[in-house]
């Protein structure tokens, strides 16, 4: 069962669903409106309230891993505010190791919904909820997929404009808890999170707008593979236009520009996944890297591996 066919089903009961968009960055902009694509397919009743809802959505994403609490924070809420109200979690990347979230889903009453956005996260998903009688575990591809056709639209509408720069390569590096850096190193990730607690968000803002900029000069391990990558091409990378940036990340631009900046550019190399996705869609040459879990890898090969224009690469 795919994601769209659940929604068809709900709308064949006369069930009224409330989504919930979830709060996140550029890529996270870019699942809503793979979502909203969706929605408008399936032609299902919207609530606005979610206690006016037989059914809760909450909406893809990858926030089903230790590094974050809001999937977590939200599965909770409505288990507990709306406690015979049928869950489902929208195509997620998951991978708890340091949280039981087996004990979250059988606290629930009403059925729930699983869908994973590739093979990593449904394996462990059936693995947790074997034995769960009202759990279903599904599997489909990531939001941002169904905008095939707007991608198609944003091209054809802009290219007339022509770029404001010409051979322009974009190098999309991670700076927060998904960076590779930090794959592996759950040392790393302790010490993020006591990071988080003894700081406030002026002063967090104040540190990351240093390390973006510090990043933008001096590029990291993604750069470095990028320029070796397009000098084996016998391309003369000293000519080109370079942007190290983390544009995914709101505090760097909108959305709107995040998806401006990957069409002005050439060559895409990004450990940010919807980046590396929005650039796939529209056409560009892009090389995806890991960050710090199975998310990219997975969806990699169970969404993008027949795309012509994509590569995935270690880089270490």
């Amino acid at each position: 069962m795919t994601f769209q066919e659940y929604l068809e089903g709900c709308k064949a009961k006369n069930l009224k669903v409330y989504v919930d968009p979830c709060s996140g960055n550029n890529g996270d902009l870019l699942i809503w409106e793979g979502m909203k694509v969706v929605l408008g397919a399936s032609a299902i009743a919207l609530s606005e309230d979610p206690r006016d809802a037989s059914v809760i959505v909450i909406n893809g994403g990858g926030m089903f891993i230790d590094q974050y609490s809001q999937g977590l924070n939200k599965v909770r809420d409505y288990s507990e505010r709306f406690p015979n109200t049928e869950l489902c979690i929208a195509p997620n990347s998951f991978g708890f190791k340091q949280v039981n979230f087996k004990d979250y889903l059988e606290r629930r009453k009403a059925p729930t919904i699983l869908f994973a956005r590739e093979r990593y996260s449904y394996d462990y998903l059936t693995g947790i909820t074997d034995g769960l009688s009202r759990v279903s575990v599904h599997i489909d591809h990531d939001l941002a997929f169904n905008l095939r056709t707007y991608a198609r639209a944003y091209v054809e509408s802009n290219s007339s404009l022509g770029p404001s720069v010409s051979a322009n390569v974009l190098v999309v590096e991670r700076t927060d808890m998904e960076s590779p850096d930090l794959r592996g190193s759950e040392w790393k990730n302790y010490l993020k999170k006591i990071y988080m607690m003894l700081t406030t968000e002026a002063l967090r803002g104040v540190i990351r707008t240093i390390r973006f900029r510090y990043k933008e000069k001096s590029g990291g391990k993604l750069t470095s593979f990028a320029k070796a990558d397009l000098a084996e091409k016998r391309i003369d990378v000293s000519s080109y236009n370079w942007l190290t940036a983390d544009v995914s990340r709101p505090e760097y631009c909108d959305f709107e520009t995040f998806k401006k900046i990957i069409f002005e550019s050439d060559y895409i190399y990004s450990n940010r996944l919807h980046a590396g996705v929005w650039a796939a869609l529209i056409g560009k040459s892009v090389v995806m890297a890991e960050g710090s879990y199975h998310k990219i890898t997975g969806i990699y090969e169970y969404s993008m591996a027949d795309m012509d224009n994509v590569r995935l690469e270690k880089v270490i």
